[in-house]
């Protein structure tokens, strides 16, 4: 479960780079 909160929050880090 621990994988799937990494993984979130890296789209939620991606998403803000993308929108920078």
């Amino acid at each position: 479960m621990s994988a799937m909160l990494d993984y979130s929050r890296s789209r939620e880090q991606l998403d803000e780079l993308r929108a920078a």
